[in-house]
Order: C-alpha cells, then sequence, then structure tokens
C-alpha cells in the first residue's frame, strides 16, 4: 500500500494529466472551429470570382436589378452608408442602361417598418422612375431575396447590388437556386462601420452553407 505522501504525488500527476488532457481538447477545438469559419468564409470570395464587378462597363446588360435591402439608419439615429452606397449604385446601373428594372428587396416586418417603400423613394429622389422599381417585403434574409427573385419574378439573370461582402454571399445563394447572377459592388462604408457588419457576415455565411447543403433550403420545387 502507498503511503501518505507517495498517494499524493500519484494523485498530483494524476491531475496534472487530465488537466493537460482538457486543454489539448480544448485548444485543438478551438483549432478547429477557427480554421472552419476561415474557410467557410474564404470559400465564398473563391466561389464569386469573376462574378463581382467595381467596374460597371464590364457587366452585361441585364432586365432586373437585385437591389438588396439594409436598415436605412443605424440605431443611433445616424443614416446608415452602407444603404446609401448601394440606394446610389443602384440608381448609377438603372441610368446608364444596365438594367430594366430595379427589385428592391429588403424587410416588412413588422407592418409599420418598410425598406422596400424607402429604398423606391430614395430611387425617386435620384431619378428612377416609380415604374422601374419592383418593392419585394419578403425579402427579409438574403436567401428569401433570391429565391423569390426566382419563384415570384421568374427571373434567371440579374445583377446583384451591396458591398462585396454581400454580394460574394448572395452569387452563392443565387446559383444555389439556379439564378445566373453578377454583381455590383457599392462602396463600402467607413471602418468604423465595416468591422461589425463584417463579423456578423462571418456567421452569415456559415449559416448560408448549413441552409443550403444540410437544411437544403435552396432546392425549389420542380417547374
Amino acid at each position: 500500500m502507498m503511503n501518505n505522501p507517495l498517494r499524493r504525488w500519484y494523485g498530483t500527476g494524476r491531475k496534472r494529466r487530465i488537466l493537460r488532457l482538457v486543454a489539448l481538447i480544448f485548444v485543438g477545438l478551438s483549432a478547429l472551429i477557427s480554421s472552419t469559419v476561415w474557410f467557410a468564409d474564404q470559400w465564398f470570395g473563391w466561389q464569386a470570382r469573376g462574378q463581382v464587378y467595381t467596374d460597371k462597363t464590364q457587366l452585361t446588360p441585364s432586365r432586373f436589378g437585385l437591389l438588396l435591402g439594409t436598415a436605412k439608419y443605424h440605431p443611433s439615429g445616424t443614416l446608415n452608408p452602407f444603404y446609401q452606397a448601394r440606394i446610389a449604385a443602384a440608381a448609377e446601373l438603372y441610368h446608364d442602361g444596365l438594367l430594366e428594372f430595379i427589385l428592391a428587396s429588403g424587410n416588412h416586418n413588422p407592418p409599420f417598418y418598410n425598406e422596400p417603400r424607402m429604398m423606391m423613394q430614395d430611387l425617386i429622389q435620384l431619378g428612377v422612375p416609380e415604374a422601374a422599381i419592383l418593392q419585394d417585403g419578403e425579402g427579409t434574409r438574403t436567401l428569401n431575396s433570391v429565391i423569390r427573385l426566382k419563384t415570384e419574378y421568374h427571373q434567371d439573370h440579374v445583377i446583384i447590388i451591396s458591398q462585396q461582402f454581400h454580394i460574394e454571399r448572395a452569387l452563392y445563394q443565387a446559383k444555389a437556386v439556379g439564378i445566373d447572377a453578377q454583381g455590383f459592388v457599392a462602396v463600402d462604408a467607413p471602418p468604423n462601420w465595416h468591422w461589425r457588419v463584417r463579423v456578423r457576415e462571418v456567421l452569415a455565411r456559415l449559416y448560408a452553407l448549413v441552409e443550403i447543403h444540410l437544411l437544403r433550403r435552396a432546392d425549389l420545387p420542380a417547374a
């Protein structure tokens, strides 16, 4: 039988081995999660190569432009630069004859909040005729917007208008529902706005992969 000092030494060593094993498992899981997040984030950029344009002269004209919605105002009450840049980019494409219609797709829930109406009003202020603007208040999420473009508006070709990080995800989702899409990049927001949205985008990309490849939410019924 081990005496008390030896037992204490053996017990202490065992605890250290267990703690070391737990630490190694934690580090391994952290590395796995980090690499998965990094890969998912980069994957959307790789998949969008050759479909994202900052030069409008490289775009192929399309009947529809999909203007993806976002809040016009920050909770602080200041104007959202992401929103302003998207509106300006959509109006620019229309005036240059690259679009026939702009589909303003955004959140209209709850009823007193209406992103598509705000987008339409601001597009009109930039000279886009009301007849050229369609409102989709069911575009509460990017995947909804591209699915409805296909199922409700029966479009297979589109120019998606947003910031680059958002466009890359939207292009991936559009491809999943059978839409041939190009992306036109609106001016990005200042860095103090960008980092918060960029962190959220990384999580949105992970969820987009789950929705498309595991939950199969982009699978449309046969026509």
